[in-house]
């Protein structure tokens, strides 16, 4: 009886949500995004019996570390728009990294794919999460900035007939790291400093 009253999806508010997230990533060149979470690997393990054991962190490591949250929402008519970090070991210098926002069923996804040669940027995207976490935010905002897409229809048209869009070079990612203690009053730090 349930199944009676639910919604039908509506393809033109599906159509609406897509050009909404189209416009979102690839007409204004910055992108906010909000983080919920990050997965890190961490192991301890001895490699050899003339070892001794040690601890190897991410960085010494192959796995990828990666991030998920959304695109920052600003408003409650707003698309939500999934996101998805991978940090990958990539010797280049030429960029930071891409970006190109995915379609499944109805859902939109930015895929954020960050060259991190030496794991210092995941390590630092995860000590903001934690100093996040450790704050109480519900979420911890990275800024990034990416070359603006010249062609809408083109990125429009290749979403629909390949279920992505074409890749953005990242050129700069920021956050402000920011901890404020659970037991301070609130008039001693919800001023901004000059």
């Amino acid at each position: 009886m349930l199944s009676l009253f639910r919604k039908k999806p509506d393809p033109l508010k599906q159509d609406r949500d897509a050009d909404r997230a189209l416009r979102k990533v690839y007409e204004y060149g910055s992108i906010s995004l909000a983080l919920a979470r990050v997965d890190t690997y961490w192991s301890y393990n001895k490699s050899t019996p003339l070892e001794i054991d040690r601890f190897v962190p991410f960085s010494h490591r192959d796995e990828p570390l990666r991030a998920h949250g959304v695109v920052d929402e600003y408003g409650m008519h707003d698309v939500r728009i999934a996101v998805d970090v991978e940090f990958v070991r990539v010797r280049e210098k030429a960029a930071i990294g891409h970006c190109y926002l995915e379609r499944k069923a109805g859902a939109s996804t930015l895929k954020v794919v960050l060259n991190d040669p030496d794991g210092s940027v995941g390590e630092a995207i995860s000590n903001a999460m934690r100093d996040g976490a450790i704050s109480g935010s519900t979420y911890q905002h990275f800024g990034i900035t990416v070359a603006k897409s010249d062609d809408l229809a083109a990125a429009r048209t290749q979403i629909k007939e390949l279920g992505y869009g074409p890749s953005l070079s990242i050129s700069d990612i920021d956050c402000i790291r920011r901890v404020i203690l659970s037991k301070a009053p609130g008039s001693s730090w919800r001023r901004e400093f000059d």
